[in-house]
């Protein structure tokens, strides 16, 4: 896949918000900035104009009955068919009718005859069923007659009956099951014979109507073949008459050979394009296709010149509503509602199909800009690719087409197109840089996993690209670097990744620099990239399972296999919910300050914290909505004062549906091994499960992006000796220390300890132990650090060691 990464594409497909946005919890990512391309906009249809420009198939507005010598029975005939291809199209209901005929009455038996010749489709070998009704014919024809001017209409049975009864042109067309009608060929001129004569005294129009399906026609015949074939040329028909039994003509028409020609032809298609002013991107006007019964129907844009040239590629992008929630309510495996994208460059005889695409990710949830990074990862059945790059037609003249497919159902509004926008990259053949850089959570003495992304944004294909990494201290000393081997071999507007690790074993600020050093790059602007990030001190730590990174993966169930998947979801039912469960590890006490979550839709989410050491159990906040105001970022919540957590229980971090809906909760998903396994789903609000024990591969295997910020107080430890004989309070060691020192006390007894810190001005900054501890030797390490876990000044400050009969306070100096 050919994609390039100027800035709003970056976004899209990293889905990492910009670093001013970025909360003290969220992933240290530093994306590149925007490089200065070449881009020409070749067209641009706003869809403001109303449909003058674009046309539609089945074109609503055309009507393909009209007199030829086509195979006529004699001079001309009336033919419902198409002069250049000799034959038919999909997707017709095409009708012939005639003027108001006053049928007589006693005047004998009335009847309709007339010369019909046809070729169409063969009826199906077995009766199947298609949507829940049973069907036997394809594409065909019959007779209709109605007595109120043409407003409904009832099937006439000839003598002899018809091929079949219930044929699925009609039915697709919205005219339902059990319709009958002639199909298949018949092989010359037949004359059927309809009695009509429970309708004398009547005044009745007759219609003699074709229908074809999407799937076959004389097109899809014919096509491959060099020229067109006439054996699928649809129906023909001639000497038409109204007779009566005593010889009276009521009505006669030979399609103009004598006199005028009087049966008219109609496009009765029920389904069709329009502009809409209910939804759209800018500024007022997009098109839409309901999601009417059965529609397939397609929007057509009018001719795009696509630029020749080596030096260039061409793309179109545009922005998609696809209001069309019934993805798979039957379950069956297959998709009910979709739409895809086609290009023809020979008018329409012929298109090739670009995209298949339904109502997924951020499309559930409004407008969103389709492009060729948002292009599933999928192949044609001849093995080419979905794509919305235009590249393969340079030089020619092509048509774009939008089409529908929907099933019985109507649910959703249907699809909505704006903003078609057809351009041209003029680029660099060798252009290689750095994307992006995500991390795993910084914890000091911790390995932080660095991820960085290497994009090839010219025209050729690259291999061997060295790349580089340098990790540097707040005084730009070198604090570890390595080569980011094996080289890299990266694809035309593709992208790899590249790991690393290195261990903080100090507090403080650092910068990261990644870049590459390909020698033929004819742009060096984009080849390094920077970003600063800070290691906290070891009283606070950034907890996460996850890399940073969203990946891709698919699922396949029932013999189907969906996504690609960047993310998992809830259902829609209030009280669904997910969560990450964390474990502090064997501290005295945890302060939780800050959450954070990777969305992937703006649905509103409630935050939650439970705690229990099996599950989450216990709620311990009342719920705080977070409110997503874009997809494909991190959003993150910080406690107006820290949350007070058990120091000896796993805690989660939960996102919680607050009320039903058409759309669940949407969290990025991370498959980088190790699995963890700490992920948790509430389906429906029923109860907690393990995302191992719930779901089947690979979904039991994510880990969801979900992460926590936390302050630990400091372990105690203690030491050892015989019991001691009176209560003592010792000097701390080291003194001046920096950024620790520890701080030992002995009990005689059993006792409720609490050792706090004051400032020089004699306020508590912090509280260093506060529990019930048995008689014996103790020592507590302090970090330097406040309440916050934020670190304090140099300076002079008191520790008090406070119990029920003891109390004794000592001075420490911190010096940075």
């Amino acid at each position: 896949m050919r994609a390039f990464f100027v800035c709003f594409l970056i976004i899209l497909f990293c889905g990492v918000a910009m670093a001013g946005n970025i909360s003290p919890t969220l992933p240290h990512t530093e994306k590149a900035v925007a490089l200065d391309m070449d881009i020409d906009t070749v067209a641009f249809f706003d869809m403001e104009s109303g449909t003058d420009e674009f046309a539609f198939y089945p074109n609503i507005d055309t009507v393909y009955w009209h007199t030829s010598d086509f195979g006529a029975y004699e001079g001309n005939s009336y033919w419902c068919g198409l002069e250049d291809v000799e034959g038919y199209d999909n997707r017709w209901l095409q009708y012939l009718e005639s003027p108001v005929i006053s049928l007589p009455s006693g005047a004998g038996e009335v009847t309709l005859s007339f010369q019909a010749s046809y070729n169409c489709e063969e009826p199906m070998e077995a009766p199947d069923t298609i949507g829940g009704e049973a069907y036997d014919g394809w594409d065909g024809w019959n007779v209709r007659i109605s007595t109120d001017g043409g407003d409904s209409w009832t099937v006439i049975v000839p003598d002899g009956g018809y091929d079949g009864t219930s044929f699925y042109a009609f039915g697709i067309n919205a005219e339902g099951s059990n319709i009958p009608a002639f199909g298949g060929a018949s092989d010359g001129w037949v004359s059927p014979v309809f009695d009509i004569s429970s309708y004398a005294g009547m005044d009745v129009k007759i219609a003699i109507v074709f229908a074809s399906d999407p799937a076959y026609c004389t097109i899809n015949h014919n096509e491959g073949a060099g020229s067109w074939d006439p054996d699928m040329f649809g129906l023909i028909v001639d000497n038409i008459l109204v007779s009566t039994g005593d010889g009276g003509i009521v009505f006669s028409d030979n399609a103009g050979d004598t006199g005028e020609a009087q049966m008219v032809g109609r496009n009765a298609h029920p389904y069709h394009w329009v502009t809409t002013e209910d939804e759209s991107f800018s500024p007022t006007h997009s098109f839409v296709a309901y999601a009417d019964p059965y529609a397939d129907i397609s929007l057509v844009s009018p001719p795009i010149r696509i630029p020749g040239g080596t030096d260039s590629l061409t793309f179109v992008s545009f922005y998609v509503y696809a209001d069309l929630p019934d993805v798979d309510s039957d379950e069956d495996g297959y998709l009910d509602d979709d739409y895809l994208v086609y290009a023809t460059n020979d008018d329409g005889i012929t298109w090739t199909p670009l995209i298949l695409d339904w109502a997924r990710d951020s499309y559930a949830e409004g407008w969103s800009l389709m492009e060729e990074d948002s292009v599933l990862a999928r192949n044609w059945s001849d093995g080419s690719p979905f794509r919305l790059e235009l590249t393969e037609f340079a030089g020619e003249t092509i048509r774009l087409r939008w089409n529908i497919n929907s099933d019985p159902d109507t649910i959703g509004g249907g699809l909505y197109i704006d903003d078609v926008t057809v351009y041209t990259y003029r680029g660099l053949h060798r252009d290689v840089g750095v994307g992006y850089i995500a991390t795993t959570p910084i914890i000091l003495n911790v390995d932080i996993n660095f991820t960085a992304m290497l994009i090839n944004e010219g025209l050729d294909d690259v291999s061997g690209v060295p790349a580089f990494y340098y990790i540097f201290d707040d005084e730009m000393n070198d604090m570890g670097h390595g080569a980011l081997a094996p080289w890299a071999n990266i694809a035309a507007g593709g992208f790899e990744y590249k790991t690393f690790t290195w261990r903080p074993t100090v507090a403080g600020d650092y910068s990261c620099l990644v870049y590459t050093g390909l020698t033929s790059d004819e742009n060096t602007a984009n080849d390094s990239l920077w970003f600063d990030f800070t290691v906290p001190e070891a009283s606070v730590r950034n907890l996460g399972y996850d890399d940073g990174m969203i990946d891709t993966f698919y699922v396949t169930a029932g013999g189907t296999t969906y996504g690609p998947f960047s993310y998992w979801f809830t259902d829609t039912t209030e009280g669904s919910a997910f969560a990450v469960g964390f474990t502090p590890g064997a501290v005295d006490t945890v302060r939780l300050t800050e959450v954070s979550y990777y969305v992937m839709t703006t649905v509103p989410f409630d935050v939650q914290i439970y705690s229990d050491a099996d599950g989450p159990d216990m709620e311990l906040i009342t719920p705080v909505r977070l409110e997503p105001d874009s997809a494909g970022v991190w959003v993150g919540y910080t406690f107006p004062a820290p949350l007070d957590l058990p120091a000896d229980e796993d805690f989660y971090v939960a996102a919680v549906l607050p009320e039903t809906g058409h759309y669940g909760i949407y969290i990025g998903a991370d498959m980088s091994t190790p699995h963890d396994h700490h992920s948790w789903v509430n389906p429906g609000g029923a109860g907690w499960a393990n995302f191992e024990d719930y779901y089947i591969d690979p979904v039991n295997d994510i880990d969801l992006l979900i992460r926590a910020k936390i302050y630990i107080g400091s372990g105690i430890t203690v030491e050892l000796g015989n019991t001691p004989k009176q209560y003592a309070l010792y000097q701390n060691f080291p003194n001046p220390f920096n950024p620790q020192t520890k701080i030992r006390f002995d009990l005689p007894k059993e006792d409720n300890v609490t050792i706090e810190l004051f400032n020089i001005l004699g306020e508590k900054v912090t509280t260093i132990v506060d529990k019930r501890l048995p008689a014996g030797r103790f020592s507590v390490t302090w970090d330097g650090t406040d309440d916050t876990g934020k670190p304090l000044p140099s300076g002079t400050y008191f520790y008090r060691l406070h119990t029920d009969n003891f109390t004794k306070m000592s001075k420490m100096l911190l010096l940075k």
